[in-house]
C-alpha cells in the first residue's frame, strides 16, 4: 500500500546525508551560532586559527558518541532513552562520581546554550520588532532620541517571553520525545533560512 511506501525507513546513508545537511545549515542559521560567529567575532585575525580549530573541536567532541551509543545499546537496549546513556553507563558500573561529572558538564553546556540563544533571540526581537514598533506607533520619532535603558528593558522582557514560550512548547509538544528528535526538528525548521543566507 501507498502508506507503507511512505513510512518505509530510508537507507542509513541517506539518513546520514540528510542529517549532515541539516546540521550544516543549523551551524549557519541557528541564532546562537550566528550570534557567536558574527556579533561576537573579534576580527579577521582569528580566522586562520578558527579554520582548523573549530573542525578539530567538532571532531574531538564527537569521538565518544559512537562508543557510547554502541555500549548503551548493548547494555540497555531500549529500556532507557539514548539521551541517558552517558549517565547510565558509568552509574551502572558503580562510578556514580563520573556520572555526576557528566551530569554537571551537560547541565553547564545546556545552560550556556540557553543563555546565548535567549540573548541572541532577545536582541533580534528587540531590534527587528519592538524598537520599530515603538518608533512607528510611539511618541519617539528618531532612534537617536530613544532611551538606551528601554532597550535593555525590552531585551530582558524578550528573554522572559522566550523562556516562557520555550517551556510551554516543551510541555505541550516535546515532553515525551527524545532530545535528539527535538533537535532534528529544530534543525529542519531553521534550515529554511539557509537559502536566503547562502544565496542572498
Amino acid at each position: 500500500p501507498q502508506w507503507e511506501v511512505m513510512t518505509r525507513a530510508t537507507p542509513p546513508l541517506v539518513d546520514l546525508a540528510i542529517i549532515a545537511i541539516l546540521a550544516a545549515a543549523a551551524a549557519l542559521c541557528l541564532p546562537r551560532q550566528f550570534h557567536m560567529m558574527v556579533l561576537e567575532h573579534p576580527g579577521g585575525k582569528s580566522l586562520p586559527i578558527a579554520r582548523w580549530m573549530f573542525p578539530m573541536y567538532l571532531l574531538l567532541i564527537n569521538l565518544f558518541v559512537l562508543p557510547v551509543a554502541i555500549i548503551g545499546n548493548q547494555q540497555f537496549g531500549g529500556s532507557i532513552s539514548p539521551d541517558m546513556y552517558l549517565l547510565a553507563i558509568p552509574a551502572s558500573q558503580g562510578y556514580e562520581f563520573l556520572a555526576l561529572l557528566a551530569l554537571l558538564g551537560g547541565f553547564s553546556a545546556a545552560t550556556a546554550m540557553v543563555l546565548v540563544t535567549s540573548f541572541a533571540l532577545s536582541t533580534m526581537i528587540t531590534n527587528e520588532i519592538l524598537i520599530p514598533a515603538v518608533l512607528r506607533f510611539g511618541k519617539v520619532s528618531n532612534i537617536s532620541k530613544f532611551d538606551a535603558r528601554k532597550v535593555v528593558l525590552f531585551r530582558r522582557l524578550a528573554v522572559v517571553m522566550i523562556l516562557i514560550a520555550a517551556y510551554g512548547a516543551y510541555q505541550g509538544l516535546a515532553q515525551d520525545r527524545a532530545l535528539a528528535q527535538i533537535g532534528l526538528v529544530s534543525f529542519a525548521g531553521i534550515a529554511h533560512f539557509a537559502p536566503a543566507l547562502v544565496l542572498g
